[in-house]
């Protein structure tokens, strides 16, 4: 990495830490303060998106912009939709899908785009990948919620520092990777492991390095709490959280079980939601002054407290380069009718549904059984600039690839690229004897038991 880019990233995190500190107060507003805000930064927003960005120019033409408006009166957003008009989007005209494509390419750590932005890809809940740009005040903004988040955990800097350990992406595409990566200067002793690591080897990196405080993906967590539990594992933290899937009860027993403490849940979406586990009260506080949540049924229409959505409909109030409003996440949450009895102004929500997908157990090379995390399975399709959607679906005769190309590339080229790309993957994962094809589709099927929500790797066989 370049000296440079280290200077940018200490000063990117100095103004994360002034801003956690601006951030503080918030949680000691009055519900009316904090609605006074937000509808004051939804107003700035609407006048960015629509002097910089010609989609919403576009988008938002039949609103009397003359005015203050509500969420209500705005038409609401896909990230297909958002995706399929990249350019038009973007508030800055240097922004475009080719350059992001070819700075992916060659991304290793947390290097800058134009020195000034950070760049990753999500196939996130939908199956739509998705590319998504933070400036660097952006990012900082991003940060100080993070050091947030974390101090109500419990996490903060001191002496001795604190060993912590970040079980996630395996590469600088992801979210969970870059925020770990850009904020290692110093101020904890970081470990960072990709959660596509056999097993094995993520406990035996574990026994060397310890950690006071691990995040990880439920799924993995489940697994790690399994083998703390039956003695191959031996650590000892006294702060745990989850993030990126759901965490079942099964698997927040399972972890309860082995390390004698309540897990906290993590939820974070690269799109422009973030939100963590009250430490006082079963649920989670989505970071309502950053921003607004819309909880709606399958039309859009509103659903009562205490009621499960379909989905909700986020505005992030300080994404200005890719502005967020009125943008669709099929997550399915349900908020408690009352306040929290902590005392924050932001609502509880008691739960969250969607974003699970499967472990797949396959035939390993010499017969041995592989478990594979989701992500193993998703990361080699995050690179493929020619895929709209994809899905990884487990069958008797081996791994099906559901793969919607996008309309202007090659369909052979990026299913022969697809299939070769899973292939490297499994083969690094002992097991390359797994049959991989490729089923080129005009859109994916979506779970009707499951609220419509779709799984990008999914199961057919039983356990």
């Amino acid at each position: 990495m370049r000296a440079d880019d280290t200077i940018k990233r200490l000063t990117d995190t100095a103004r994360g830490l002034r801003a956690e500190r601006r951030g503080r107060g918030v949680e000691e507003w009055s519900r009316e303060r904090l609605e006074a805000h937000q509808r004051q930064e939804l107003q700035k927003l609407i006048r960015h998106a629509v002097a910089r960005s010609p989609f919403y120019r576009e988008h938002f033409r039949g609103v009397d912009l003359s005015r203050p408006v509500t969420l209500g009166e705005l038409p609401p957003v896909t990230k297909a939709t958002l995706m399929g008009r990249f350019e038009e989007w973007v508030t800055d005209p240097r922004l475009s899908l080719a350059l992001l494509e070819g700075h992916l390419q060659t991304l290793e750590r947390d290097e800058y785009l134009l020195d000034g932005y950070r760049a990753m890809a999500t196939g996130g809940s939908t199956g739509t990948r998705g590319l998504f740009v933070f400036s660097r005040s952006e990012w900082s903004v991003l940060l100080g919620l993070m050091f947030r988040l974390l101090k109500g955990m419990g996490v903060v800097p001191r002496l001795p520092r604190m060993r912590l350990t970040a079980i996630g992406a395996p590469s600088a595409l992801h979210m969970t990777y870059r925020l770990s990566e850009s904020v290692d200067v110093g101020v904890y002793r970081r470990t960072q492991l990709a959660a596509t690591l056999p097993l094995p080897r993520l406990v035996a990196a574990l026994n060397d390095h310890p950690p006071d405080y691990i995040n990880v993906y439920p799924s993995v967590g489940a697994l790690l709490a399994l083998e703390q539990l039956e003695g191959r594992l031996r650590i000892s933290p006294s702060i745990v959280s989850t993030s990126s899937e759901v965490c079942t009860e099964e698997m927040r027993e399972r972890m309860r079980m082995a390390w004698s403490l309540e897990p906290y849940d993590f939820y974070g979406a690269t799109d422009g939601l973030w939100g963590t586990s009250c430490a006082e009260h079963r649920g989670i506080h989505f970071a309502e002054d950053h921003t607004l949540v819309e909880v709606v049924d399958a039309a859009g229409q509103p659903v009562q407290p205490g009621e499960c959505g379909a989905k909700l409909l986020i505005t992030n109030l300080f994404m200005f380069t890719q502005p967020i409003i009125r943008y669709e996440i099929t997550d399915i949450v349900r908020i408690e009718p009352e306040p929290c009895p902590c005392g924050r102004p932001f609502r509880l929500v008691a739960a969250v549904e969607g974003r699970s997908d499967d472990i797949l157990h396959l035939v390993g090379d010499g017969g041995r059984s592989v478990t594979l995390h989701p992500l193993a399975l998703r990361s080699p399709l995050a690179r493929l600039s020619g895929a709209r959607e994809y899905q990884v679906i487990q069958r008797q005769d081996g791994l099906t690839i559901r793969l919607v190309p996008r309309e202007s590339a090659d369909a052979r080229r990026v299913a022969q690229d697809a299939r070769q790309a899973m292939s490297r993957a499994l083969a690094q994962a002992g097991a390359g004897s797994t049959p991989v094809r490729v089923e080129l589709a005009c859109s994916l099927e979506r779970d009707d038991t499951a609220g419509g929500k779709l799984k990008l790797v999914r199961s057919e066989l039983a356990r």
